[in-house]
């Protein structure tokens, strides 16, 4: 049996040669072992490492086994307790019951296939002990966060407010967990945007051990309160069994077996309302370079492969959660990742999406359209190229489903973003985008890619793309009067002391001069993104150039130039 090197098991005895004994029998055993003839330097070391489990002899100098073990009660509560003696007299079992708190005895001269079996049943109940604790400080911690949903859904329900602005707040603040944002090999992005009922849409992650994060995506048949309420529910036997991968270790508790027990907890509840759960599990493993994935019944994830530009779906034969499975074991899949390979995972409100016409879905070719078109750009960049081709897709009709998109990129993400923006926005080339706030991180891309050609960091580039921004802010506003999806175009050069960088647009011209002087007295809140931008760029050029577009020149000091 394999024992954790982790947890140490250590020997206290005043005669030397019984400790030499007894260390080598437990060494030949599987476990880390360490042996002392003094009390105080046993407390010593457990205070320094992990011990699991302490075998002590009774009678000691100075300080009896009893009284050591009674320390060790105080400075590590899980500790298994074991004391060895050759003593048979009550009042000395007693002490040690009574003081030393011990679980077990072991009696001189012991039995090798004796101390086996303490050590095993000790070894576990100190494993189990530990498990213990995680899982119930995981479980105090969910059921605050269950306590606040429920209560803010009762009030969201009691109000009978139904807005777009309200099923936002509530599911990004309650049913969509923050994506970790600083794991180092991949670069991660995430958005739901709610249809006007509340939904059933749900991303959970957790970060079950350094370099290896667990995902799922789903949704709950049905909508309301229910299927919000489900999804909340649900959220808690993840975060349990997470628990149990921590304890037992991630490779043993694999997505394939938290699966398992998630959907054996939750049957009833799924049942009792007719209900059920699709959902993607993925693992991402970035030690190992792997992915693990469970498919149950969800829209199947697209992986482009950067080495041949080939998209693939990720999928396995599972149910639902709520439809038995008779007696069938749960599918895993595994895929080898490698630098600049993307991952887009999506709900069945983005494939589903029609036309205007109601006839035509988006389907799955739609997204591998828009993952192929821009699979070179952050995947923030991605999911919002993604979301603005499916409002113009769906024209004037109302969004009848939530829209979730996860996208991920792997391998040196941030200077990789930065060299193939620097390469795909070439010097003098127009870019065209959207007026719309959406195209907002794909803009800072680009620009921050123009400033890595021109050798512009630090508060310079941090200038230009605040007023590149406020430049593309207004045409959105004033030039095109709020009117989302006309046309923006935007271009680059540089000479030798500036970085150029312009806007292009066919909405209502403005006199530069004149609107440039805003009012600071408080009384006003508009007018200060013109001043913005003639304050951070250090020339502005308002006309219209030979295609009768509205033209803005920002320019910028090159830095050491």
């Amino acid at each position: 049996m394999m024992y954790s090197p982790d947890v140490v098991v250590l020997v206290i005895d005043d005669e030397e040669n019984i400790v030499h004994s007894l260390v080598r029998q437990i060494m030949n055993m599987g476990y880390n072992v360490k042996g002392t003839s003094s009390g105080k330097d046993a407390l010593d070391i457990v205070q320094a490492e992990h011990v699991g489990i302490i075998l002590c002899d009774q009678k000691m100098p100075k300080m009896s086994g009893p009284q050591i073990l009674e320390q060790v009660c105080k400075l590590s509560p899980f500790t298994q307790r074991i004391t060895i003696t050759g003593y048979s007299e009550i009042d000395m079992i007693v002490e040690a019951i009574n003081l030393g708190k011990t679980q077990h005895f072991l009696l001189k001269p012991w039995k090798k296939e004796n101390l086996e079996v303490i050590l095993d049943v000790s070894y576990h109940q100190y494993m189990l002990a530990q498990e213990k604790e995680a899982l119930q400080k995981i479980n105090e911690e969910q059921n605050l966060k269950l306590k606040e949903l429920s209560a803010r859904l009762i009030r969201f329900s009691h109000s009978q407010r139904t807005t777009l602005g309200d099923s936002w707040s509530l599911q990004n603040s309650l049913l969509i967990d923050e994506l970790p944002s600083d794991l180092e090999g991949v670069e991660i992005a995430a958005k739901t945007l709610p249809a006007q009922d509340l939904d059933g849409d749900f991303i959970f992650c957790h970060d079950i051990d350094s370099g290896v994060l667990d995902i799922v995506i789903g949704d709950v048949m049905g909508k309301g309160l229910t299927a919000a309420l489900t999804a909340a529910s649900l959220r808690g036997y993840f975060m349990h069994e997470w628990g149990r991968a921590e304890g037992l270790g991630y490779e043993k508790h694999t997505p394939g077996k938290i699966i398992s027990m998630v959907s054996k907890a939750i049957v009833e509840r799924l049942l009792e309302f007719n209900s059920f759960v699709s959902l993607f599990y993925l693992r991402i493993d970035l030690g190992r370079r792997l992915l693990s994935y469970v498919d149950c019944g969800s829209v199947k994830p697209l992986l482009f492969k950067s080495s041949n530009g080939d998209v693939s779906t990720l999928e396995c034969d599972n149910c639902p959660l709520g439809i038995p499975e008779g007696g069938k074991g749960v599918e895993e899949g595994q895929v080898d990742i490698e630098d600049g390979d993307t991952i887009v995972l999506f709900s069945d409100g983005v494939v589903e999406e029609t036309d205007a016409t109601g006839k035509q879905a988006f389907g799955e070719n739609g997204v591998i359209a828009c993952l192929c078109d821009h699979f070179r750009d952050p995947p923030s960049a991605i999911i919002s190229r993604l979301f603005d081709e499916l409002n113009n897709f769906r024209g004037d009709i109302r969004q009848h489903d939530d829209l979730t998109c996860i996208a991920m990129k792997f391998g040196g993400c941030e200077s990789q973003t930065a060299s193939t923006l620097s390469s795909s926005f070439r010097d003098d080339m127009e870019i065209e985008l959207e007026s719309s706030y959406n195209e907002l991180d794909h803009l800072h891309h680009l620009v921050s890619g123009a400033c890595a050609k021109c050798n512009i960091d630090g508060d310079r580039k941090s200038q230009a793309l605040l007023a590149v921004h406020e430049a593309f802010v207004n045409i959105i506003k004033h030039s095109y009067g709020e009117e989302h999806d006309k046309p923006v175009w935007l271009s680059w050069y540089s000479d030798n002391e500036f970085m150029h960088i312009a806007l292009y647009d066919y909405g209502i011209s403005f006199n530069l001069q004149d609107s440039c002087n805003p009012d600071f007295s408080g009384n006003s809140e508009s007018g200060f993104g013109l001043h913005i931008i003639t304050e951070l760029a250090d020339k502005v050029i308002y006309d219209i150039d030979n295609k009768a577009r509205n033209f803005m020149q920002l320019s910028f000091k090159i830095n050491d130039r």
